[in-house]
């Protein structure tokens, strides 16, 4: 079952060195930490260009599309990209313009910024759909049925588009996956009798991501690296002047079953259960 958090402690996201992912047993529990809470810390990584690839192929094969293997996120006051700015960036998952969006994400931060801003900002997407199916059930529904539009357009290189929904849940009604990208959301072209109560049910679920209660924020220094489902962690960043230094991390992925088969067969190998599981949906729904 997952693991909501923040949690009433000092620590909410696990966290491991760099040297547990190079000994099967710790990174067995480095990859059922990432299962149960979605995300881990490994601090103390290499801070060399291209390091966070291979961490992730502890994990899979690395993903290819048409940003290549690995993206840098690197500060520059004059990119279009939102990422690449110093703006303020609110909680989001990567990429739901994709029908199948990015699965398990690591960002490798190898330069942080110097003025005190660029803290990442996480939110457990299970535990904020959680809260609006219990403080919002009809708008919760919404979101698990009514499809959205996501779309990225920079023509003639992209045209990226998804009818996916926000929330969606495995058979027994729980759920398994989170899609949701406020800045990929066109103007929806709905039937009348849901275009009202749909934006309602997207105000509300935006309202919740970016409740401060929710939120755990903190400064990524060099050598930190964030693996997380991003089908389930929505990330963003508080505002920094790039002026004032580079802010540079490096991101790549690896499908989510490549990462499921890992962990079965690592585990089968140390004779844990975990063998036995079965993947989870994700954001397909």
């Amino acid at each position: 079952m997952p693991i909501f958090w923040p949690q009433d402690n000092d620590h909410p996201i696990p966290c491991y060195p760099y040297v547990d992912l190079h000994d099967p047993a710790s990174l067995l529990q480095i990859g059922l930490s990432i299962r149960d809470f979605g995300i881990v810390r490994i601090k103390d990584v290499p801070v060399h260009p291209g390091t966070v690839a291979d961490v992730a192929q502890c994990f899979g094969v690395v993903h290819r599309n048409n940003y290549g293997e690995v993206f840098d996120v690197k500060s520059d006051a004059h990119m279009a990209l939102g990422s690449n700015t110093g703006k303020y960036l609110g909680p989001h998952t990567d990429e739901s313009y994709r029908h199948a969006a990015p699965g398990i994400t690591c960002f490798h931060c190898l330069k942080a910024s110097t003025d005190g801003g660029g803290a990442s900002i996480l939110v457990d997407g299970f535990h904020a759909a959680e809260r609006l199916r219990t403080h919002a059930p009809a708008l919760f529904d919404t979101l698990t049925r009514v499809p959205i539009f996501f779309q990225r357009r920079a023509l003639p290189e992209e045209d990226m588009q998804s009818h996916r929904r926000i929330i969606s849940l495995d058979i027994d009604g729980d759920v398994e996956g989170i899609r949701f990208t406020d800045r990929t959301l066109p103007p929806q072209d709905l039937p009348d009798d849901v275009v009202e109560v749909t934006y309602q049910a997207i105000k509300a679920f935006w309202n919740i991501i970016n409740d401060d209660e929710l939120k755990v924020i903190y400064p990524m220094v060099s050598g930190d690296l964030h693996i997380f489902d991003n089908q389930r962690v929505l990330h963003g960043r508080t505002e920094f002047n790039p002026a004032k230094g580079e802010r540079h991390l490096q991101q790549c992925s690896v499908n989510r079953d490549e990462f499921h088969n890992t962990i079965r067969t690592l585990a089968a190998r140390l004779n844990h259960p975990a063998q036995a599981q079965t993947m989870a949906g994700g954001a397909l729904g």
